[in-house]
């Protein structure tokens, strides 16, 4: 059971040298500090950013950013561009309609017009991660690449950084939203 202040927890095994220990992991309710690797309480908000250095470095799942906007009109077109992002997927919600995901960056953004309405406009966008931050390889000098093998997880040779590198996720900038009336 955890207690005030410092807790500690010890896992141990009888090991032999042809058998590999699997990872294991802590999952809860906290953050996790980027540059000391502690624990701290969950941010109450996240600002666009990448949500690893936000105190989420190794969750696998999925974000949903929420912001209201108002238009005077129903508009002919309504562009959402996400701009500068990180994601496998992302789902876009209007007023609690699916209008549409965003496959890969270059795509970039979608028409939502026929959901907006003229008057509070409620957006939701849902940026997608993915395991590779908590399955690894997390220790690899070369940083991104575009093949993960066996030997992305090696020690001992140049590859390998004592430091933990990780892949950005989440709206790396400002969501912007272009609409556009029929005069």
């Amino acid at each position: 059971k955890l207690k005030a202040g410092v807790n500690k927890l010890v896992l141990s095994c009888n090991t032999i040298d042809t058998m590999q220990v699997e990872d294991c992991f802590l999952i809860g309710d906290f953050a996790v500090c980027a540059g000391t690797r502690a624990i701290a309480k969950e941010p109450a908000t996240l600002h666009a950013g990448d949500w690893t250095l936000q105190g989420y470095a190794h969750y696998p799942g999925g974000i949903i950013y929420r912001k209201t906007v108002k238009v005077s009109k129903k508009p002919a077109h309504a562009f959402l561009a996400l701009r500068k992002h990180s994601a496998t997927v992302v789902a876009v919600r209007v007023n609690g309609k699916l209008a549409g995901f965003i496959p890969w960056r270059a795509a970039d953004g979608l028409d939502v017009a026929k959901f907006v309405k003229p008057g509070a406009n409620r957006i939701e966008i849902e940026v997608m991660g993915s395991p590779k931050n908590m399955l690894g390889p997390l220790h690899n000098a070369q940083g991104k690449t575009a093949w993960t093998g066996a030997g992305e997880f090696l020690r001992d040779d140049f590859r390998y950084t004592p430091d933990y590198v990780l892949w950005p996720w989440g709206l790396l900038d400002q969501v912007r939203l272009e609409v556009y009336v029929k005069k």
